[in-house]
């Protein structure tokens, strides 16, 4: 009895909270109806423009990859390509690969310069090279590959120029960021430390004494080859 007077008075709760839905959808329903469909309009908006914006990144990635995998294309234009990208804000990981790509294109094109450069000429591309690496540092610290990679290209740059403290110090700088432990920056730099201590130690000059006096000079070694004639009285 008491279960049969609980479920009629939930029926006629639920009877009259629908009364009430009814009364309000008749009295506002063309109001919900518009914010049900601006709401929709919204979402189809949002949706639209991330689409887009997926697409322009995706092409944006393929033009890298066209820039950098291209055999045919001379330094100059490879270059020209490369600094679009990194000035473009369409997509950040592209710009900070094609940054940190030009500063090893330059680093480079000055190991591989014919003795004959002038030394302007290669002060130019150095400073191109480190340049490319330092903007890497400055606008995209928070990707740790990029760092990375920019201090590995400055140490290496430095050690190309003989300039072993400036190198060591970017190889430290790597191994102790705790932001990239366990990256492969971490790897290398330690392997080009132990390169840089193998050079720095002196290299020991071991003079070697004989072991045996000198044999004593014969009287016939010393002897002129033929004695002098003797002259003969008449």
């Amino acid at each position: 009895m008491k279960a049969k007077r609980r479920h009629e008075l939930q029926h006629n709760v639920l009877g009259t909270e629908l009364s009430k839905l009814g009364a309000f959808l008749k009295k506002y329903g063309t109001y919900v109806a518009w914010a049900v469909l601006i709401v929709a309009l919204i979402a189809l908006i949002i949706n639209y423009s991330m689409g887009r914006k997926r697409t322009a990144q995706r092409d944006v990635l393929a033009q890298y990859q066209a820039a950098t995998q291209n055999p045919e294309l001379t330094f100059e234009q490879r270059v020209e390509k490369l600094q679009g990208l990194a000035q473009q804000e369409t997509n950040p990981f592209v710009a900070a690969q094609a940054t940190v790509t030009l500063g090893d294109d330059f680093a480079g094109r000055l190991i591989t310069l014919p003795p004959t450069t002038p030394p302007d000429e290669r002060r130019k591309i150095h400073t191109q090279a480190e340049s490319y690496y330092r903007q890497a540092l400055d606008s995209f610290s928070d990707n740790v590959l990029i760092v990375g990679r920019a201090r590995l290209g400055l140490a290496r740059l430095a050690q190309t120029t003989g300039d072993f403290p400036t190198a060591r110090k970017e190889l430290q700088a790597i191994v102790d960021d705790p932001r990239l432990t366990g990256t492969p920056a971490v790897a290398v730099a330690k392997d080009d430390l132990k390169q840089l201590d193998a050079l720095a130690k002196p290299v020991a000059m071991q003079v070697q004494l004989p072991t045996t006096a000198p044999a004593a000079t014969s009287a016939a070694a010393t002897a002129p080859a033929t004695a002098p004639a003797r002259a003969t009285l008449p």
